[in-house]
């Protein structure tokens, strides 16, 4: 079969980064496109990508910074590239990001680069501007950022210092349309569901805080944190802080599970809860809007793309624990509300996040890429 183009896929995260390539392998036209997908075999992406249709190669990528190790990994994925000879390198997220434009400036091969958050974003102090200016320096190396929302994009070119000729957020974060939707009615109990690792990203103390101030208030609104086991960097953190706010009745710490369990969950919900301190545009949320759930969240980039204040949700500053608490409570007493946010969420995503239809906007990016070979 003749392909318009191969798509090599370079990546060591896992989470919205795996979602995001799946959606990619799963989503283009299998007739115009063929993808291989290069990552470490630490986590599951090897085998659903595998499962997706793409040929699998492992590299040592590592998320920390280890100039030897990662020394030894970039002259791994040269040789790699040199042997693939791919149309197109799809660089993903933090290392793999790194590691694929540096890739494709020494290899001649046009690059495509998602952050889908941007790495420094996760690091504090000498870390967070050392893994900064390395974004900054990599802006200068031939390429197109195609960001995972709106806000992802202008951060690119305001923090960063991307050209805007350079930034494309013409295919954000999308997801699969379905019919099943939660029915809002009023209930003796109110299930809230947040999605996500226990992970300093996530800020999962600040949904046990709300959790503890909301049980003082209404001993009839239960919480879900669905995430453990998968990344845990403040697991013992998290569960000293639920025994010690004697939450252990109120709140429930589910392990990571398979999509159709993640999809139960959420349409036996009644309101999704979003605590990040950063995102690129979360897939949670997303489906969590999809199946209709009003969303309480915090208000940064990614999550302001999809969330409208008092329209399809409500929105709080990061740790701002009260108010998060106020609107938690508000919809759980109002089922009406719930379901007219919920439709409002529901409606958006089938209109700007279906990934049937963005999916093509993808496929132009990549043929204009490889056609002109920039």
């Amino acid at each position: 079969m003749h392909f318009l183009g191969h798509i090599c896929h370079i990546s060591q995260s896992a989470g919205g980064v795996e979602t995001y390539i799946l959606n990619v392998l799963r989503n283009t036209d299998r007739k115009k496109f063929r993808h291989t997908v290069i990552c470490s075999d630490n986590g599951t992406l090897a085998v659903t990508a595998k499962a997706a249709g793409a040929e699998v190669i492992f590299a040592p990528m590592i998320r920390e910074l280890s100039p030897l190790r990662d020394l030894s990994c970039l002259i791994r994925l040269l040789s790699l590239i040199r042997r693939l000879q791919p149309s197109l390198i799809h660089a993903h997220s933090g290392k793999g990001g790194i590691m694929g434009r540096i890739c494709g400036a020494l290899s001649g091969v046009p690059v495509v680069f998602t952050p889908n958050a941007f790495s420094y974003l996760g690091q504090k102090h000498v870390k967070r501007h050392i893994i900064k200016g390395v974004e900054q320096v990599l802006k200068y190396l031939p390429g197109l950022l195609v960001s995972s929302s709106p806000s992802e994009g202008l951060m690119a070119i305001t923090e960063v210092g991307w050209q805007s000729k350079s930034v494309n957020t013409k295919f954000p974060n999308s997801i699969k349309i379905s019919r099943d939707i939660v029915r809002h009615q009023s209930k003796q109990v109110t299930r809230i569901v947040m999605i996500g690792r226990l992970s300093y990203q996530k800020n999962p103390e600040m949904a046990l805080r709300v959790a503890n101030m909301v049980a003082h208030q209404d001993d009839a609104i239960r919480f879900t944190i669905i995430g453990q086991g998968y990344g845990d960097e403040c697991g013992l953190t998290v569960k000293e802080l639920m025994h010690n706010l004697q939450l252990t009745e109120i709140v429930k710490l589910r392990d990571w599970c398979p999509p159709a369990e993640v999809r139960a969950e959420l349409l036996n919900s009644d309101i999704f809860l979003s605590t990040s301190r950063y995102e690129g545009l979360p897939y949670s949320v997303l489906e969590a809007m999809e199946k209709g759930l009003p969303i309480v969240a915090t208000r940064i980039d990614g999550i302001v793309d999809l969330v409208k204040h008092g329209q399809t949700g409500f929105l709080t500053e990061i740790d701002d624990d009260v108010s998060m608490a106020t609107y938690i409570m508000r919809l759980a007493a109002d089922s009406n509300l719930r379901r007219k946010l919920g439709q409002a969420g529901r409606e958006k995503i089938k209109t700007f996040y279906n990934i049937d239809k963005n999916i093509k906007k993808l496929e132009e990016i990549y043929y204009y890429l490889i056609a002109s070979g920039r």
